[in-house]
């Protein structure tokens, strides 16, 4: 961490982390480097699985020599890449399974199916590469000693790709071809993301109320793509030949590659109104109310590999959420609180699969207190939280990863 001394308003922070963990599964496969068409790219065979190298950078800027005039620069990126421990304790019952089993047998790596944890393995398909990275700028301008208008950009940008090697084998040559490699079965990954977001704010400041308004748009492109590629797919040298998939989203494996998989490219809009007001009925007595209307219009295209099926999906809703509270000062040590809210997380489409909206309603209470001088702090709370519609992720061998609904959830407790 670096901090450096004020100078004329500025003044910069930076931070620079390192996390590394060696894997302690050895990986007794060929080195090998193979070469994907973009955007998969290149995956070398690790030394070891489960371990992890990553590096993040953060820097920060702030400036106030305007007068009422406060601006914040932030920027955040981070690199990992982790090999992955891939491990089964079976094959499925059914024609893949015993054509995998059947495939394995044929090769000279170790098997990867046991119940208890591995200590070698062989594979080369057992990588993850990320990279992430974003910026914001807020800036604070106060128009008198009440009234502050502010504004919060932001941008960030994420790109993942990944192997795995679903089969329990290396890949090994190819006995009629020299030099020639062969997938059993593999799952490549590849997500391109970006997000921008804008929002307004204007905040009043009383004796009597305190108010915050404001006006939010979100703008989001994604485009994943994750194939299943067939033991029909060659590699002359570790290398596949690029092609053009038939169908309407455009992917640099040929059909023949790809025993299933899916791909998805989204575009995702957001409007937002809110407002909260805060009011001091009394030198100990606060109730605060507050408001939001959120306008969500996604756009998702799915293609379905394995039946060379389209589909074209949207999805459009308006929704509201608010919530209530009060705080009341029983004396200056003691204080009870409650609150009442309505929200929810909002709807769309993952792998093809339409989620509904998950709403929440959620009512607690309690006391903070502190005790002899503040050398004991007690906080007591009772809380009961309602879901309707409740978001679960889960994956398929036909639609990938995706989001559905599956009812109610009820919770309650003591804090």
């Amino acid at each position: 961490v670096l901090n450096l001394p004020e100078w004329n308003g500025l003044s910069i922070r930076g931070a620079f982390l390192h996390d590394q963990r060696d894997g302690d599964v050895k990986n007794v496969a060929p080195r090998r480097a193979y070469v994907y068409p973009d955007p998969y790219g290149t995956f070398k065979s690790p030394k070891s699985l489960d371990g992890r190298n990553s590096e993040g950078y953060f820097l920060a800027a702030r400036y106030t020599g305007i007068e009422n005039l406060t601006v914040t620069y932030k920027f955040d990126f981070n690199s990992a890449r982790e090999s992955v421990l891939i491990q089964g304790m079976g094959l499925p019952p059914n024609l893949t399974g015993a054509i995998e089993a059947s495939l394995v047998q044929r090769q000279a790596g170790t098997s990867l199916l046991s119940f208890d944890k591995l200590d070698k393995v062989a594979v080369d398909g057992a990588a993850f590469y990320a990279r992430a990275g974003g910026h914001s700028l807020t800036m604070d301008y106060k128009l008198s000693d009440s009234v502050t208008l502010k504004s919060i950009s932001a941008y960030r940008r994420t790109r993942t790709r990944g192997i795995s090697d679903l089969d329990g084998s290396d890949f090994r040559p190819n006995p009629a071809i020299e030099n020639t490699y062969y997938c059993l079965s593999c799952a490549l990954a590849y997500m391109k993301q970006k997000q921008f977001s804008q929002e307004f704010q204007g905040i009043v400041e009383s004796k009597w109320v305190d108010l915050i308004g404001g006006l939010y748009y979100f703008y989001e492109e994604a485009d994943y793509r994750a194939p299943l590629v067939s033991t029909s797919s060659y590699f002359a040298a570790g290398s596949l030949t690029g092609k053009t998939l038939s169908g309407v989203l455009p992917n640099p494996l040929s059909v023949t590659d790809i025993r299933s998989g899916t791909f998805d490219r989204t575009n995702h809009t957001s409007y937002a109104v809110y407002g909260h007001a805060n009011f001091h009925l009394t030198d100990r007595l606060d109730v605060a109310l507050g408001g939001r209307i959120t306008d969500d219009n996604k756009k998702n295209e799915h293609y379905f590999a394995a039946a060379n099926a389209y589909a074209p999906l949207k999805y459009n809703k308006r929704k509201g959420s608010y919530d209530a509270s009060a705080n009341f000062e029983l004396t200056d040590d003691v204080k009870l609180y409650a609150r009442y809210a309505k929200g929810y997380l909002s709807g769309g489409y993952l792998g093809g699969t339409l989620y509904e909206p998950e709403n929440t309603r959620s009512i607690e209470g309690g006391v903070k207190s502190e005790w002899f001088n503040r050398r004991l702090l007690v906080n007591a709370n009772l809380f009961k939280v309602h879901t309707k519609d409740l978001q679960v992720g889960g994956f398929s061998g036909v639609t990938g990863v995706f989001l559905t609904n599956i009812g109610t959830f009820d919770s309650k407790g003591f804090e």
